[in-house]
């Protein structure tokens, strides 16, 4: 391995065209699949499901020239919270970090377990609430390397972010919740799509102003633009009991760091569907014994009251995750190894 090469993971790649890898975003309402039977329930509810995502990401961070007024150390306890002592400093000053770029770009397929909850507000509006939990994250491209070379920093083991780095960041992720909320829905033809409240002149709901830095620290070192969050999907109800969301989304922010860092992100999601399933609420079991109540949920109910169509959704359930993970092997975007892994996490 090349002394260059710790800049960047093994795969060939041509520098500067990093963001050329990024797909063009663009939301369109898929075929129409058809329904199963009759639709005596509308689709407000509870539903789950498990998302497959293909998300892209694309990184530029700009260290601005070094300046003499500019008291550095304290800069850097406040937006990384590392200590740097002058000699630091001076060592980081003699190679190329200042007047810098860097350039990252990742491919990833992340899988997410999806709870949708719909409401009816009338009208034929209904109000749509989402959280989504990180199950697995799995990187299948990563690219990094710095515009001007500085082989110190190899050597010191600083400011380096090979893919290793990011698989550490992503498990921080695993298992929070990400909620999206203010969205409604509305019929259009045979799809409910989604929209914020203001699109719909929703009482209370007023466009967003112009994007401005934000405090991204409780101490304001760090501050944030949001310059794009676009969200789109569409849901179609293919039976009581099951529908299909499909959705993208579209991302962009600018992160500056002490004035002496300038981030720009770039996040697309292309467009992905997810199938849910109706949740049922489990109805508890009263049981009066000599005048006291007995919730007892599970263990006094017997094989004669297992609902075995029930099982059968469930079954379902894990069939047409194990069929949406098969399109994925199929197209190419995950190879076998991947489509086992999922399997398995599917099958429990």
């Amino acid at each position: 391995m090349g002394f260059f090469d710790w800049f960047k993971n093994s795969d060939d790649f041509e520098r500067g065209t990093l963001h050329e890898m990024m797909p063009q975003y663009q939301f369109k309402l898929p075929e129409l699949r058809t329904v199963k039977g009759n639709l005596t329930k509308n689709i407000e509810g509870k539903w789950a499901g498990t998302s497959f995502q293909d998300n892209y990401y694309y990184n530029e961070k700009t260290h601005l020239p070094y300046n003499s007024s500019i008291d550095y150390i304290t800069k850097f306890r406040q937006i990384s919270g590392q200590d740097y002592g002058y000699d630091t400093i001076e060592l980081i000053r003699q190679t190329p970090f200042f007047d810098n770029k860097l350039f990252k770009f990742r491919r990833e397929i992340v899988t997410k377990k999806r709870t949708i909850e719909i409401t009816e507000k009338g009208e034929g509006i209904y109000e749509f609430f989402k959280v989504d939990i990180v199950k697995e994250i799995l990187i299948k491209t990563y690219f990094w390397y710095f515009e001007k070379r500085h082989d110190k920093f190899v050597r010191m083991n600083l400011f380096c972010e090979p893919k290793e780095i990011q698989n550490q960041t992503n498990k921080l992720v695993l298992g929070m919740e990400e909620a999206s909320e203010d969205f409604f829905l509305t019929k259009e033809g045979d799809f409910y799509i989604l929209k914020e409240g203001y699109e719909l002149e929703l009482e209370g709901y007023m466009k967003p102003a112009p994007p401005d830095y934000e405090p991204y620290d409780s101490e304001g070192n760090i501050r944030l633009k949001t310059t794009k969050n676009k969200t789109e999907g569409s849901v179609q109800q293919l039976s009581n009991d099951k529908l299909l969301f499909h959705s993208c989304r579209d991302i962009d922010f600018i992160m500056d760091s002490g004035g002496i860092i300038s981030e720009h992100v770039k996040n697309v999601i292309p467009m992905n569907t997810t199938e849910l399933f109706r949740v049922r609420e489990k109805e508890s079991t009263r049981i009066e014994i000599k005048g006291d109540y007995v919730d007892d949920r599970d263990t006094i109910i017997q094989d004669s009251v297992i609902n075995k169509s029930n099982i059968g959704a469930n079954i379902k359930s894990k069939a047409e995750e194990i069929k949406e993970i098969k399109e994925l092997l199929d197209s190419g975007a995950i190879d076998k190894d991947d489509y086992e892994k999922m399997k398995r996490e599917i099958i429990g």
